[in-house]
């Protein structure tokens, strides 16, 4: 075979192989802006809280868009102070899921005038003031409220409100009060004994468990 000819043979394989490449490219391209994967229904999932009205803007916009072209932009969905992650999910050819992870909430708090729900995550969320269980006085202190809501979810609102103060917080039940410092292994411990010993009692005033290692009950006792 002549040199001529395998330089022309090459040159036909090289051509052949580019025309290949070209037409899967080219195929792809055709694929992707095919109006079979034009965007028709969007989704959302997960709203509980926040504010439907509000994402609904910041998602319409997908309808009518290639489904290969999007990406993100959900980022304006994430200025909702209850929205704590939003994530799309792609279902071709031609429906997107907006998955929108919310905060959850541990107690209600009322603090002056305003009122908030308290996040697992230590988040404030301005709400209305209607059943309110906890109420604060010590304008929001960090570590008071974290302690604070550890026991609510101890005690799953086996309790009728909770009033935080600076030393210590008093947790109100229907008969009675219990004083409480801000140390929640105490906590527990001393609580599990003083439900115990107010058995003997006929009627408590208060339970205070704010001294380490003491239990005070004020009340009269069940007579011998």
């Amino acid at each position: 075979m002549s040199e001529v000819l395998k330089i022309f043979l090459r040159m036909m394989v090289v051509l052949s192989v580019l025309s290949f490449i070209f037409g899967v490219c080219y195929s792809i391209k055709l694929f992707k802006e095919s109006k079979f994967f034009t965007v028709n229904t969007v989704q959302i999932n997960g709203v509980v809280n926040a504010n439907i009205k509000k994402i609904m803007p910041q998602t319409k916009d997908f309808k009518g868009k290639h489904i290969f072209q999007i990406d993100s932009g959900l980022e304006g969905v994430l200025d909702d102070p209850w929205i704590k992650k939003a994530s799309i999910k792609k279902i071709y050819p031609d429906k997107l899921e907006i998955d929108i992870y919310e905060r959850k909430t541990v107690m209600k708090i009322k603090s002056k005038n305003n009122c908030y729900f308290y996040s697992i995550e230590g988040d404030l969320i301005g709400t209305d003031c209607g059943n309110v269980k906890v109420y604060d006085n010590t304008n929001l202190n960090n570590d008071k409220l974290f302690v604070v809501a550890e026991i609510v979810k101890y005690l799953n609102y086996r309790f009728t409100s909770i009033v935080i103060n600076n030393s210590h917080f008093v947790i109100n039940r229907d008969d009675h009060q219990i004083l409480v410092s801000y140390d929640m292994d105490e906590f527990k411990k001393s609580l599990r004994y003083a439900e115990g010993l107010a058995t003997l009692y006929k009627k408590i005033n208060y339970i205070d468990l704010r001294v380490p290692g003491k239990i005070f009950i004020n009340g009269v006792k069940n007579e011998a």
